[in-house]
């Protein structure tokens, strides 16, 4: 870095932001020029993060993974162009006495839920910054929205409500994509949508056509995210095959006053959807393997095996800093054993 002192700031900035995370990490670390770039600069996460999205149109996946017993994360990368995997252990441990399972991860910054106590924790693997948030009151006779605003003061506003008859309908958490967060009512299909930046809930969206004949039983019904777009997915036990298949929706984007509607996108998907690959295959995952299938072939091949992971999310690994949002007592996560 000394021989490159001369060079302008903004220069600098793009050249360090292009360096894998590791190097910039080590720069941060024996550098005063370095540290300077990355944790005094406030324009460096963004060009960071600029670069992971290109990086991302170029045909790589980034993931974190959850352990399941020992709750170690993992950063999980898939390469396409190389056909090759990278994972990583993360070197913190969360602090949750018990279980605890990753809610979502936006910009390098995760959500944590510990099941005990109902707390929740947001931080960045990278940094290991954290902020505990504090906990919410339930209440099992109705179904509350509350939001929270990192950098405030305000606490857990409530923001919305639906009758009781919904209160056992939903999955343990919503589905997060265009501003919205999705839940299912697990009875009918049903998807509610709360609009974040209204801070109000959207008309319902009625779920796809199930296909006729029914021929399968012990199905199960799910949401998720595909590459930022939502899908709704019935999983089921093939009569004919024996075999755990899937049908696969993916919700268009509304054009006008068109209203919004599915479209099926993939038969006889075994496992779960992960991610799309630019080549058009699909990033499938169960509890012991990551896959990846060709819907042209409708076959899979097997990338990597797994043992004990519960839980695979999209994620990018960047510098965000919470002390930047405005968030105070802001705590450093244990290192990993």
């Amino acid at each position: 870095m000394e021989n490159l002192k001369n060079l302008p700031t903004d220069i600098l900035l793009d050249i360090t932001a292009r360096l894998p995370i590791e190097s910039i990490l080590n720069c941060k670390l024996v550098c005063k020029l370095g540290r300077y770039l990355v944790s005094d600069n406030p324009s460096f996460y963004r060009l960071h993060l600029s670069h992971l999205n290109q990086s991302s149109d170029s045909g790589k996946l980034s993931f974190l993974v959850l352990e399941g017993m020992s709750k170690q994360l993992h950063y999980f990368e898939y390469d396409e162009k190389l056909d090759k995997t990278l994972i990583r252990r993360i070197n913190f441990t969360p602090t949750f006495p018990f279980s605890c399972e990753v809610l979502g991860s936006i910009n390098g910054l995760i959500c944590l839920y510990g099941y005990d106590g109902l707390t929740a924790c947001i931080c960045n693997p990278v940094t290991r910054e954290n902020v505990m948030l504090p906990s919410i009151k339930t209440d099992c006779d109705i179904v509350n929205v509350a939001v929270y605003t990192l950098g405030s003061s305000n606490g857990w506003k409530n923001v919305g409500m639906l009758e009781s008859e919904f209160c056992d309908l939903f999955f343990h958490h919503g589905v997060f994509v265009n501003g919205a967060l999705h839940w299912m009512d697990k009875r009918g299909g049903m998807v509610y949508v709360f609009d974040l930046a209204e801070e109000k809930f959207r008309e319902p969206i009625s779920p796809p056509t199930f296909p006729p004949g029914r021929m399968w039983q012990h199905y199960t019904l799910a949401l998720g995210v595909l590459d930022g777009v939502l899908y709704f997915s019935i999983r089921y036990d093939c009569q004919i095959t024996g075999c755990p298949c899937s049908y696969i929706w993916l919700l268009k984007k509304q054009v006008g006053n068109e209203s919004l509607g599915w479209s099926k996108k993939f038969l006889n998907l075994r496992r779960e959807p992960l991610a799309f690959t630019k080549r058009g295959g699909v990033l499938c995952f169960d509890d012991s393997s990551l896959e990846i299938y060709d819907p042209i072939l409708s076959a899979s091949r097997k990338l990597v095996g797994f043992s004990a992971f519960t839980q695979i999310i999209p994620h990018k690994n960047t510098f965000a800093s919470l002390k930047e949002l405005g968030v105070e007592d802001i705590n450093l996560m244990e290192s990993a054993n």
